[in-house]
């Protein structure tokens, strides 16, 4: 974070002068640094979650149905053939106004949350060095240390995301298998139609179905989608001459996957409680499934979500680096 401008330092009223500017990224501001670096954090984050959700939302309509009627579908390809031929191309971005706002929301606290962490461990001395006598020794176990600094500070921000998540993850979900419940009796709504029904007949609490799901899957997601986004780009940056623009994709790309990858079988139990009429809480949910189905159904729709994660979290990053270059 830099400093204070000489304006404001060399008069002894500035610390009173609500007007006088500070500098942020060497050039003059009316706001403080915190809240400059946080504006443009969000900003670059709806750049990247527009990217994002309406590249990977077909991909992400397949993975929720496969997971909530596994009995409908064969595999990922029939399921995308069949909800294309029988409702239509527009049917795969259904859900797409609710995920699009969720996606904003999460990814606008992912991000600043995130970034701000890292400013203040940078601001730390290199995470805590200080004056420490062997200076050499504590560096390199800094070093080692800071590879592990991207998942812990990942795993936090889960914590702030799962709750401005939450409530759009529910009707997102509830819309993509809204359509495919018809022969059981549903009805198909849109976002705002389901929004309407899920207040009316659940209150706002209905809006927090599968809570603590969210939680139980967003801590370990972030872990590894930071942690990994945040070494793929070093390593893409030591050891490729690959250009910046490639780098942000790759390293998104493989973020999304991991992150994917880790929290699968909890995503699926999460889906099936926030669309089931009579949702059970998250083990009693994994339990049934595994008893049920077996094991390894709880990885259903594993195929189609990495096969989204990584254009649709490549396109992410890459809007938000991009838009976050622009700003600064």
């Amino acid at each position: 974070m830099s400093s204070s401008s000489s304006s404001t330092t060399t008069s002894p009223n500035a610390g009173n002068n609500l007007s006088a500017p500070m500098a942020v990224d060497g050039q003059a501001s009316f706001f403080p640094a915190d809240v400059v670096h946080a504006a443009k954090d969000v900003l670059s984050s709806i750049v990247g979650s527009a990217m994002c959700v309406y590249t990977g939302q077909p991909f992400d309509t397949v993975k929720v149905r496969m997971q909530a009627r596994p009995e409908a579908f064969s595999s990922p390809i029939q399921c995308f053939i069949s909800t294309f031929r029988e409702e239509g191309l527009r049917a795969l971005w259904k859900g797409s106004v609710p995920a699009l706002v969720g996606a904003v929301s999460e990814n606008a606290v992912a991000f600043s949350v995130n970034q701000q962490l890292k400013r203040i461990l940078a601001d730390l001395e290199g995470y805590g060095l200080g004056n420490e006598s062997n200076q050499e020794s504590r560096k390199a176990e800094a070093k080692e240390e800071s590879l592990v600094v991207p998942f812990l500070t990942g795993g936090f921000t889960g914590i702030f995301t799962s709750a401005a998540l939450c409530p759009s993850d529910v009707i997102k979900c509830k819309v993509q298998v809204s359509r495919a419940m018809l022969k059981t009796g549903e009805t198909a709504m849109d976002a705002q139609e389901m929004l309407v029904h899920v207040l009316k007949t659940q209150g706002v609490k209905g809006l927090f179905v599968g809570l603590g799901a969210q939680f139980a899957r967003d801590i370990p997601f972030y872990a590894f989608f930071f942690g990994t986004y945040e070494l793929s780009l070093v390593a893409l940056k030591a050891y490729t001459t690959m250009p910046q623009e490639g780098a942000y994709l790759v390293a998104g790309g493989l973020a999304g996957v991991a992150g994917w990858a880790a929290v699968m079988p909890i995503d699926m139990a999460k889906s099936i409680i926030q669309t089931s009429p009579n949702p059970k809480s998250l083990i009693p949910t994994m339990m049934d499934v595994a008893r049920t189905r077996g094991p390894m159904a709880l990885y259903s729709g594993l195929g189609v979500a990495v096969f989204r994660a990584f254009p649709a979290n490549a396109a992410l990053f890459l809007g938000y680096e991009l838009a976050r270059e622009i700003l600064d």
